[in-house]
């Protein structure tokens, strides 16, 4: 996978152009052997007051039986995470739900070739990326970021995403 760009939707200006926005860019180092892939992309934020930050993260699912989402460029708002904490939800541009075209079939639904529900948000423990000891899938075709740092975009006073506390 190459590069995924996300405009963040918050904050719109003029001629379609984002206050905020991710891009994401594959360093070639995942492992599908390991569980732990944190780093093998980078997160590289451009922030609303023109300053860029980079954070480490993952681009790929848990497992091979999960969408990947390909690269391109997608919108995202903020939301809940399974309803528990702050996460950005992936769309496709102009899309109306939370969908992502895939251009292939899904593996998780083989008769479809769109994704849904595809967020950003923290990994599992210790910056777990693969399957949890019960099998669980931390990421199904989810994007993650280092639990420190998505902890500082979401929590500091100067939030990457959403608004302030």
């Amino acid at each position: 996978m190459g590069c995924i760009k996300l405009h963040i939707l918050d904050e719109q200006y003029k001629n379609g152009l984002y206050a905020q926005a991710i891009f994401f860019s594959n360093n070639g180092t995942f492992d599908a052997s390991s569980s732990y892939n944190m780093g093998s992309s980078t997160a590289t934020v451009y922030l609303a007051d023109g300053t860029t930050t980079t954070f480490d993260a993952n681009t790929n699912p848990s497992s091979s039986d999960y969408a990947t989402v390909p690269e391109g460029i997608y919108q995202a708002t903020v939301g809940k995470h399974k309803g528990n904490y702050d996460a950005l939800k992936m769309r496709d541009v102009d899309a109306t739900s939370q969908t992502i075209e895939l251009g292939q079939a899904n593996p998780a639904h083989p008769e479809r070739t769109y994704a849904t529900g595809i967020n950003i948000h923290k990994p599992g423990l210790n910056n777990l990326t693969g399957l949890t000891s019960t099998g669980t899938a931390i990421s199904q075709g989810c994007l993650l970021i280092d639990r420190k740092s998505i902890s500082l975009m979401t929590k500091s006073k100067k939030r990457v995403f959403g608004k302030k506390i």
